[in-house]
């Protein structure tokens, strides 16, 4: 298992539109993209006369050179906000304070060693049930995670069918709903970025993109409309 925590469904959460919100606004370039194609027809296409054919395919594939980059910029700049709302979203085990005051230290050192010792205890004569109410329960202290990663690994070795039955059920929540989501639209952006095309409406939604032929863009200026 991965340092990725599983966090128990019951807790999970999905992404809200206000942040979403904060992505796309990172997207809005179309006005952008319609001055580099305008561009392009100002000072290539409408002089063509007095250019070579060579040097205006130049041009034109160094302007779709430019489209290329103003995607990956404004992308990049969208993952940027995605990968602060991942941290948002992420749920990290607590590790607890160690207490400054000798005493309360003692106390802390022995609290800790009844938790392993019920937690031990618990995976020697517990049902799968019953030990994934205790990962329900306990998920979040950091000292637990040490020892079901550990507890994990010797079930590998020694009882496989409890280890496969406890493997599926924390991989099944590794990660909740809203980093899913978050991921997803990372790879979709991650698409736009690389393709051909310019995604038109981007900044409205991905499901609200028009694929824009660049070249078809550059080379036509009656067919342009924006």
């Amino acid at each position: 298992m991965d340092n990725i925590v599983a966090v128990p469904k019951s807790i999970a959460d999905k992404i809200k539109d206000d942040e979403l919100n904060k992505v796309f606004v990172r997207l809005a370039m179309d006005i952008e993209y319609e001055q580099i194609i305008r561009d392009f027809h100002r000072t290539i296409l409408d002089k063509k006369d007095n250019f070579q054919p060579k040097f205006i395919e130049e041009q034109k594939q160094a302007y779709v050179s430019k489209v290329q980059a103003l995607k990956r910029e404004h992308i990049q700049s969208a993952n940027v906000v995605i990968n602060e709302l991942m941290e948002d979203h992420s749920v990290k085990p607590e590790t607890k304070r160690v207490p400054v005051d000798k005493q309360d230290r003692i106390a802390y050192e022995l609290e800790r060693q009844n938790d392993m010792k019920q937690w031990e205890l618990k995976f020697q004569i517990g049902d799968v049930e019953e030990l994934k109410a205790m990962y329900d329960h306990y998920w979040g202290e950091s000292d637990f995670q040490t020892l079901w990663k550990l507890k994990m690994q010797e079930l590998k070795e020694n009882d496989l069918s409890l280890y496969t039955a406890l493997y599926g059920y924390v991989e099944s929540m590794k990660t909740n709903p809203a980093i899913k989501e978050l991921e997803k639209l990372q790879r979709s952006l991650t698409f736009f970025a690389n393709a051909d095309f310019f995604p038109e409406g981007l900044k409205n939604g991905i499901n609200n993109v028009k694929h824009r032929n660049v070249i078809h863009d550059l080379t036509v200026p009656e067919s342009f409309n924006m």
